[in-house]
């Protein structure tokens, strides 16, 4: 039977349109710093009282399944009141299902070669940083495959993910609010504390507004 009277196989039509259920592009490299995750983590390990300083955090924070993992262990200890070691750690990790078979080398690994650390704060806010825009991608991603699979019309779609980015607004602007002069403290942490002329109506060597009503007593004061 010659090629040309051989039956042809009908070919399935394929879609000119597929979901976005891996959109490479997008999450192939997401923004994390896995240093300050190491650093954070090491210098918990080292001194346990220092956890609240990073307390704030969420296992979310980590961008490192191991890391996250261990942070997870090191707030059940903090939770639990119980000492935050390398010790506790890997046994924390032991009744959560979640370790491994050389969990005290990975442990002492996080401190080796760690730099004296005054202060975590500033590395906190790297990782938080790195996890909202991580949070900002995944849910644009969401959005790019409604639209590719033209699941709805286009405002229903941004209707649809509205909440979850105001939500996701409000959380993130929180965090960044000042409400006192002391707070800038924890932002420039390596600069001299605040000094007052008066405390704590007057730092020294700032620019001081007083507003009030006509006659309120502005200029007497």
């Amino acid at each position: 039977m010659s090629a040309d009277s051989q039956p042809r196989r009908e070919r399935a039509p394929r879609s000119k349109v597929r979901p976005i259920t891996e959109p490479d592009a997008l999450l192939r490299e997401l923004p994390c710093n896995l240093d300050a995750e190491r650093f954070i983590l090491g210098a918990v390990l080292l001194d346990g009282s220092r956890f609240t300083e990073v307390e704030t955090l969420t296992v979310d924070d980590f961008s490192l399944e191991r890391h996250r993992r261990v942070f997870g262990a090191m707030h059940d200890l903090s939770e639990s009141t119980e000492s935050i070691d390398y010790i506790t750690v890997a046994d924390r990790l032991k009744q959560r299902n979640e370790n491994g078979p050389d969990d005290l080398t990975f442990l002492t690994d996080l401190s080796t070669g760690l730099p004296v650390v005054p202060h975590l704060d500033s590395w906190v806010r790297i990782l938080r940083k790195a996890n909202h825009l991580r949070c900002v991608i995944r849910q644009s991603a969401k959005v790019m495959n409604e639209c590719q699979m033209s699941s709805a019309d286009p405002v229903e779609i941004l209707a649809r993910h509205a909440a979850e980015i105001e939500a996701f607004t409000t959380t993130y602007g929180s965090e960044q609010e000042i409400r006192r002069v002391e707070d800038l403290d924890s932002i420039f942490a390596d600069r001299s504390p605040t000094e007052y002329v008066v405390k704590p109506e007057l730092p020294a060597k700032a620019i001081v507004c007083l507003t009030g009503d006509s006659e309120s007593g502005k200029t007497t004061l």
